[in-house]
Order: C-alpha cells, then sequence, then structure tokens
C-alpha cells in the first residue's frame, strides 16, 4: 500500500485513523483483512476495481453504497445499520470506509 497521508483523529467515543491511498490494490487490504473489518465501499470504487476487489472480500462483510448526498439521511444510515447488524457486525469490530467524503460521512 502507498499511503500517501495518514490522518489520526481523536473522538470522544475511540480514534481512528485515516489513510490517504496514492493507487489501489488487492494488497491495500492486507492489514485491515487481518482484522476482519466490515468495509462501506462506494459503488463507483466497486466498478472501477472490481478484479481487484474479487476474492478479496468476504461474504456479509462488506457494503457497497452509492455516495449520493440523498444517502446522508438517518433513514438510509438505519438502513445501512440494519444492513451491517444482518451481516453480523459486533461492538468492538472494525468498520473501514472506502471512497470519499460521503462514504465516510455514512462510515
Amino acid at each position: 500500500m502507498s499511503v500517501v497521508d495518514r490522518l489520526d483523529i481523536a473522538s470522544n467515543i475511540r480514534d481512528y485513523s485515516v489513510m490517504f491511498v496514492d493507487e489501489f490494490s488487492k494488497p491495500v487490504f492486507d492489514e485491515f483483512l487481518a482484522a476482519t473489518p466490515h468495509f462501506i465501499i462506494d459503488q463507483t470504487f466497486c466498478n472501477l476495481y472490481n478484479d481487484q476487489l474479487k476474492g478479496a472480500l468476504q461474504p456479509k462483510k462488506h457494503l457497497i453504497i452509492e455516495a449520493t448526498e440523498q444517502h446522508k439521511t438517518l433513514a438510509y444510515l438505519e438502513t445501512t445499520i440494519k444492513l451491517l447488524l444482518n451481516n453480523g457486525i459486533k461492538r468492538g469490530d472494525k468498520l473501514v470506509a472506502v471512497g470519499g467524503g460521503i462514504i465516510q460521512d455514512i462510515t
């Protein structure tokens, strides 16, 4: 993974990091896959890198979402949370956003 920049965020709930990469390849996910996190992935990103994503993501460990302003609502967030719960997400699991600002906001 070629990390261009890493931003560490201090939060009242839990600290987290945002990493910006300049290119995508399957090894980008290696660090995260070891912890079996759940991914929320931008549909456009998924379309662009479909071949690299095949086989890298576990079933029920990722959601593919169209990154639109219309999806930044409480109703859509409720749907997303229900899907994550149905897919087995637990309190201590990692949730990884793959995409831009809208995907990060939803995540």
